[in-house]
């Protein structure tokens, strides 16, 4: 947080002498634009599916945590509409939590235990947006924008753990990519934008099936298939 505090703290005060120096920047339609944007986001686990040996449950509570996220952009204008492209970098931090019987096998109601599944890493996406300007007044716009996303997470960054398997350790297998949708709002000043967005995954993230590092005895088959919502707020600067 503190990093992201700075971040936006550093864009807050080179805002006004960049635009006060380059006063002609603004959103041209017919024009390529190129931005560059900081923020914070805060993803959601969402669970497709929970289940562990014969046991399987739709009742889990999310643990969301605030992270942060770089844009890089370019931007070409037609008319009231424009296209967009860039790459994004962000990490997240979440976490499910929901009960299970002690006796798994037995799947009892009786004597529940509470058990978490953390996930945290870092991802580059790569949009393809379309936009549609509703205000368009120099140099005062608002914009609402929707399009997909490729998804490509970073594995060596990437970790998961399942609080069934102790200080075992968890093996989860995520997809190589991934698609999202993004949609979302986007205010210019001149050169100086906010951005406010969520992205949400079309597929799940993985098979779902996770294993413990190393064997463990008598331990029942966990699947948690899951996809995740991104709710972001970005500002940058435009060129």
């Amino acid at each position: 947080m503190n990093k992201v505090r700075g971040l936006i703290l550093m864009l807050t005060i080179i805002t006004p002498p960049v635009c006060g120096a380059r006063s002609s920047i603004s959103v041209i339609p017919g024009r390529v634009n190129f931005g560059i944007a900081a923020g914070c986001a805060s993803t959601s686990l969402y669970m497709r599916e929970i289940s562990i040996g014969d046991f399987t449950t739709s009742n889990y509570s999310r643990s969301p945590e605030v992270c942060y996220l770089f844009d890089a952009f370019a931007r070409i204008n037609i008319n009231r509409c424009y296209l967009q492209t860039g790459v994004s970098y962000y990490n997240n931090v979440s976490s499910v939590s929901f009960d299970v019987p002690k006796d798994i096998n037995a799947n009892s109601r009786e004597g529940m235990i509470t058990r978490t599944l953390s996930v945290s890493g870092q991802n580059l996406q790569i949009p393809a947006i379309f936009g549609f300007y509703i205000i368009r007044q120099a140099p005062y716009y608002m914009s609402l924008f929707a399009g997909p996303e490729l998804s490509i997470p970073l594995k060596s960054t990437y970790r998961s753990d399942y609080s069934g398997f102790g200080s075992a350790g968890t093996i989860d297998d995520l997809y190589p990519v991934n698609w999202k949708m993004t949609l979302g709002i986007c205010f210019n000043i001149s050169c100086v934008f906010l951005n406010f967005g969520y992205d949400f995954d079309l597929r799940a993230q993985s098979d779902g099936t996770i294993r413990p590092n190393v064997p463990l005895p008598d331990v029942s088959e966990v699947v948690m298939r899951r996809t995740s919502g991104m709710l972001h707020f970005s500002v940058g600067l435009m060129f």
